[in-house]
């Protein structure tokens, strides 16, 4: 597929307890199957991991915009990520050398541009993921957001941004069309297969969904579903060791996403 499918046999992966034991557990298996740590996947990139993303989102501003006044416990939550759990997630991944795709809210780089330097420094790719964390349909002007978050995002990493995840992987539309209009040549908004797919957009140009988890989400998880902070080690070797059972037929492709 290109270009644009090579770029993403990275990894991402995460990182409370439970996430760390699911870092080890692939590594070591990783490292058991295929001799060395550069790519977590097997024979002719079998079973690729890849870094469907590493979300750094600015939940500030929605607070304020959404609730008037200081939204604390959210406000702090966020911060909280920003000052410790980031460095944890860096830390943990660069001892593996493992890289990951950081998908930005653009205003992140107003407010924490130390994180976005951290992260492009080990080779991260940027992805676009909205101007700030507000659903596609709710923007005032799609067009606007889109254009404003992918060149606010480009002028800071001084990187080309090929890839777009919306807040909430939301849609209307038109996102895919203008979002093709501005360079966007995959999204992953779509978690309809573990293999990439074509999706029609206007241009004719082509457009990739990559698979996203939102099973292996520690949103979905631990915000949603409440589990204990194992249940992502749990679920990660579960689908790892099925979905590497049906690589014989054709590669696979196992997403970790973590905010």
């Amino acid at each position: 597929l290109g270009d644009v499918y090579k770029r993403q046999f990275n990894i991402e992966l995460s990182l409370d307890a439970g996430q760390t034991a699911l870092v080890e557990k692939l590594s070591e298996s990783c490292k058991t199957r295929n001799g060395e740590m550069q790519w977590l996947s097997y024979e002719v990139q079998k079973l690729p991991i890849y870094p469907v993303p590493y979300n750094e989102e600015d939940w500030y501003s929605w607070g304020c915009e959404n609730m008037g006044a200081k939204w604390v416990s959210t406000e702090e939550w966020h911060e909280y990520g920003m000052r410790v759990g980031f460095w944890r997630l860096l830390n943990t991944l660069k001892k593996r050398n493992v890289c990951s795709t950081l998908a930005l809210n653009a205003t992140v780089i107003d407010h924490y541009p130390e994180t976005v330097e951290a992260a492009m420094n080990e080779k991260w790719e940027p992805m676009g993921h909205g101007y700030i964390q507000r659903p596609m349909h709710k923007v005032d002007n799609e067009f606007v957001d889109i254009k404003s978050a992918i060149e606010k995002i480009n002028n800071f990493t001084k990187q080309e941004i090929i890839g777009w995840e919306s807040p909430g992987l939301t849609e209307t539309n038109d996102t895919l069309d203008i979002l093709s209009d501005h360079g966007i040549k995959y999204v992953a908004n779509w978690p309809i297969d573990d293999l990439p797919e074509d999706l029609k957009v206007k241009s004719g140009n082509r457009m990739i969904t990559l698979p996203y988890p939102v099973e292996i989400n520690d949103v979905v998880i631990t915000s949603v579903q409440v589990h204990k902070s194992d249940e992502i080690f749990t679920r990660g070797k579960l689908q790892f060791d099925r979905l590497y059972q049906e690589t014989d037929d054709n590669v696979k492709i196992m997403a970790i996403s973590v905010h």
